[in-house]
C-alpha cells in the first residue's frame, strides 16, 4: 500500500511541475492565452460548461458556463443560450443569445465538432461576427 502511495503521489507531482492540465490541453491553453493577451479582461466568453472554469483561470475572464453551477440562479437560461449558440447556424438566434449574457466571444474546442460542423460554424457569413484564433484544436470566435 505504501508503495502505491508513492507512486501516486511521484505521478501527481510530476503532473504538476511539468504544467500539465487534466482536460485542458495544450491547444486550449494556448487559445486561452490568445484571449488573455488579445481581448479586455472584462469580455465574457461563451464555451461548454466543462471548459469554463479551466477558461476562467487560463484568461483571468468571466465565462457565462463554468462547470461548477456559480450561477445556478440563471442556470436554465445559461444552458439554453449556451446549446442555441453552439447548435443555431442563425445569426439572429446567436446575437439574441450573446446579448442575453452581454458575451463577446466563444471559445470552441475539437470536442465540439457538432457544433462546427453544422451550428456556430456555419456563421462565418453572419455580419459582426468573425473567428480571429484557430489552431489544430481550437476556435475562438468574436462578436464585433
Amino acid at each position: 500500500f505504501g508503495v502505491m502511495l508513492l507512486v501516486l503521489g511521484a505521478i501527481v507531482a510530476y503532473l504538476l511541475v511539468s504544467g500539465a492540465s487534466a482536460g485542458f490541453s495544450p491547444a486550449s491553453i494556448k487559445g486561452a492565452q490568445w484571449l488573455r493577451a488579445n481581448a479586455n479582461e472584462n469580455e465574457s466568453i461563451f464555451s461548454f460548461w466543462d471548459l469554463g472554469h479551466a477558461l476562467a483561470y487560463y484568461t483571468q475572464m468571466p465565462q457565462i458556463m463554468d462547470g461548477y453551477f456559480e450561477f445556478g440562479n440563471k442556470l436554465k437560461e445559461r444552458e439554453q443560450a449556451m446549446f442555441a449558440i453552439h447548435y443555431s447556424s442563425d445569426c439572429k438566434t446567436f446575437h439574441e443569445n450573446m446579448n442575453l449574457f452581454s458575451a463577446k466571444y466563444v471559445f470552441l474546442s475539437q470536442s465540439d465538432s457538432l457544433s462546427l460542423q453544422y451550428g456556430i460554424f456555419q456563421l462565418k457569413q453572419c455580419p459582426r461576427v468573425r473567428f480571429p484564433y484557430a489552431n489544430d484544436e481550437v476556435r475562438i470566435l468574436e462578436r464585433i
